[in-house]
């Protein structure tokens, strides 16, 4: 048999190439090992917990509203959302600690704030660039929180909120202002709810 030529070489071994990387992505997302499922856990163990959750989400979601309410700032953005269910509910991991929690949302505002002041000043508005930008920030954002271990994923959505939402310096301001007022209530929310519970202890660090 003649040998195979370098075209059919090439082939093979990009064939080959491509199922060891299928094969490597099937074992990593579980699709193709013997990994054994989760251990399953009664409900009725985690009624009383996520319970406790509920409670204060409600928390602190109502006195950020409450204090919005009484000083006329808009105080409730979306992220916020998010941010509960790391502070109440996963309240020892470290994406939920105050530094991640208060720091990851007021840098990423002002990555995102910063996104948008170029796009006004070098960029004509509603251009597809705009999409590119609001891209790079919430990226950068990502960037940012990692290398400094700030990281708190719904400050990616407050990046995204900013480069959408500023549109001057005015604006700049009173973005920021709550975006660091209402990451603070939380926390401060946070740490008097948390630590009421019994088992319950925030922050593991600061």
């Amino acid at each position: 048999m003649s040998a195979a030529s370098p075209p059919g070489r090439r082939q093979k071994k990009t064939a080959g190439v491509l199922r060891a990387l299928l094969k490597t992505y099937a074992m990593k997302i579980g699709c193709n090992d013997d990994r054994t499922p989760p251990v399953k856990i009664a409900a009725r163990s985690q009624l009383v917990p996520s319970l406790a959750s509920l409670a204060g989400a409600l928390a602190g979601i109502v006195a950020v509203g409450f204090v919005a309410s009484y000083f006329s700032l808009p105080l409730l953005i979306a992220p916020f959302g998010a941010s509960v269910v790391l502070l109440f509910s996963v309240y020892d991991s470290p994406l939920a600690q105050p530094r991640n929690t208060v720091l990851g949302h007021v840098m990423s505002g002002a990555i995102g704030a910063a996104a948008a002041l170029l796009h006004i000043a070098y960029f004509a508005s509603g251009g597809e660039e705009k999409y590119v930008l609001i891209a790079i920030s919430v990226a950068v954002s990502i960037f940012a929180m990692q290398i400094l271990r700030l990281t708190h994923p719904p400050a990616g959505a407050t990046a995204f909120l900013a480069s959408t939402a500023v549109t001057d310096a005015s604006s700049l301001v009173w973005f920021m202002i709550p975006v660091a007022a209402g990451a603070l209530i939380l926390v401060a929310v946070a740490i008097a709810f948390n630590n009421a519970i019994p088992k319950r202890r925030y922050p593991v660090y600061w």
